[in-house]
């Protein structure tokens, strides 16, 4: 029996001397994330570390500079040119465009401030005790100035 077989990636169709046909379908290979690295993904904000060129293209021509301390979104990349891992970056003010990762962190989110409650509380207790304070001195003041006029 003379079969013909016709191969693709990942189909293969074997067609029987009879007319008959067999298909094989094999799973489609898993496609690797190309939108992130092991520090970054696309729609992170990022921090500059150190002043930086931003490029046309990666390693491509200067279109602009960002200094240190410049926030920004990663909406592109990451892309690999020259030994370093690039980075299409919207700025937040200046010129926007791609940046080597090394040159990236996340930003350090600081710690939320004590709730207005709590904040409340600790005031209160503070105006208590100037409060105590301030009538000590009252009465130190009246204590000095009697004091004073007996020995007169």
């Amino acid at each position: 029996m003379n079969t013909a077989v016709i191969r693709s990636s990942n189909i293969v169709i074997s067609i029987l001397a009879t007319g008959l046909f067999l298909l094989a379908v094999a799973p489609a290979p898993a496609l690797a994330d190309t939108t992130k690295t092991a520090n970054f993904s696309q729609g992170d904000r990022i921090v500059l570390v150190t002043k930086v060129n931003v490029r046309a293209t990666p390693n491509g021509t200067i279109v602009g500079k960002q200094t240190a301390g410049a926030f920004g979104t990663l909406v592109g990349g990451p892309s690999n040119a020259n030994g370093y891992t690039w980075w299409n970056i919207k700025y937040d003010a200046g010129a926007s465009g791609w940046t080597a990762e090394d040159f990236l962190q996340k930003p350090v989110v600081a710690a939320s401030a004590p709730k207005a409650t709590a904040l409340g509380v600790l005031l209160t207790q503070l105006q208590h005790q100037v409060n105590a304070l301030s009538t000590d001195i009252t009465s130190i003041k009246k204590a000095l100035t009697a004091a004073a006029a007996e020995s007169q």
